[in-house]
């Protein structure tokens, strides 16, 4: 079911692995959030197994470097990717700044993590 306020639109809501969304799109999206953002997103390795770093937005693009589990990274989200930035805990090296991550289930953004205190 729709609520009163949301609308449709013809863009997917998220990006699948197999997507075949230009990287030149996904790329202009996280510029986008760049530019909006106050600071780079934190985002927080949940997957079980190493994720990967890719030179471009594409899984057919290839892996750099890998990132595993408990590792946290900052950067800003493009359709369903994260364009990396300095930071995170360790600080990612130097050479993965302006690289990729699929977000899917590998990566849970802090900002949107929900916790309950009692």
């Amino acid at each position: 079911a729709r609520g009163a306020g949301s609308r449709r639109t013809k863009e997917p809501c998220g990006l699948g692995v197999g997507d075949s969304t230009a990287p030149a799109t996904v790329a202009q999206t996280a510029d986008f959030a760049a530019a909006a953002l106050p600071e780079p997103l934190e985002h927080k390795v949940v997957h079980s197994g190493p994720v990967s770093i890719r030179g471009r937005p594409s899984p057919q693009a290839k892996e750099v470097g890998q990132l595993m589990r408990g590792r946290t990274v900052l950067g800003y989200p493009g359709k369903g990717w994260l364009r990396l930035t300095r930071g995170g805990a360790p600080p990612i090296e130097q050479r993965f700044e302006g690289c990729w991550v699929f977000i899917g289930n590998r990566l849970e953004a802090m900002c949107l993590r929900v916790t309950c205190d009692q």
